[in-house]
């Protein structure tokens, strides 16, 4: 299935309803959107919380953001589609998925900047779990800014198991890009992969701690 690159009408019609929104719910705060580059491929790699998350954060920063969703998501009829023209792509979870991976990396290639979640699913109590190292091979093969991401909130919004918001507190808040150089000369891949992952994660938490 061929996914679009484009930065649609759609995508900016629905920011524009839901910021708004956002701001009358949730109160919306944003910090250190300056930190994100205006053009260019670039990396957002955030905690995960609920299934609006892509939502919040993408009307938190003036960038289009193209996302990535497990792929059953995609196999809802017309939700999923809607989730199409929204930019955002399927990934099987629990495997490698060379699709995704590929699909990522041209998205990066032509400047897109692509929020990912990491931990591969929403944490079911709001605390930062693992962070798996397919987000760190991307990375080293886009060779884009990678900003790391902390999305307060989003637990209460929507918690698991619920069909309606709940108004609450939310904030988005954007770190400095991180740098991985130090870890460039390191020999095994997998292993320069799990060190990028856990500095991503130092990164959030870091965040998460500065946004108590």
């Amino acid at each position: 299935m061929k996914y679009s690159q484009t930065d649609s009408l759609l995508y900016r019609f629905i920011r524009l309803i839901v910021r708004p929104l956002l701001d009358i719910l949730g109160h919306l705060e944003s910090r250190g959107t300056e930190n994100i580059p205006k053009h260019g491929g670039v990396v957002l790699v955030s905690n995960h919380l609920s299934y609006v998350d892509p939502v919040i954060i993408s009307a938190a920063t003036d960038r289009v953001l193209h996302f990535i969703g497990a792929e059953e998501t995609f196999r809802i009829p017309i939700f999923g589609r809607l989730v199409t023209q929204l930019n955002g792509f399927p990934v099987k979870r629990g495997t490698p998925d060379r699709g995704a991976l590929k699909e990522a990396l041209s998205r990066l290639k032509t400047g897109k900047a692509l929020l990912v979640f990491p931990e591969g699913t929403r944490s079911p109590d709001g605390t930062l779990g693992e962070i798996k190292t397919g987000v760190s091979f991307i990375i080293h093969h886009s060779d884009v800014p990678t900003i790391p991401v902390f999305l307060n909130g989003a637990e209460h919004f929507m918690p698991r198991g619920a069909k309606f918001i709940r108004p609450t507190q939310l904030s988005v808040t954007f770190g400095a890009p991180l740098d991985f150089t130090t870890l460039k000369g390191i020999d095994t891949k997998q292993e320069m992969y799990r060190r990028m992952s856990e500095q991503i994660r130092q990164a959030i938490l870091a965040l998460a701690s500065d946004s108590c």
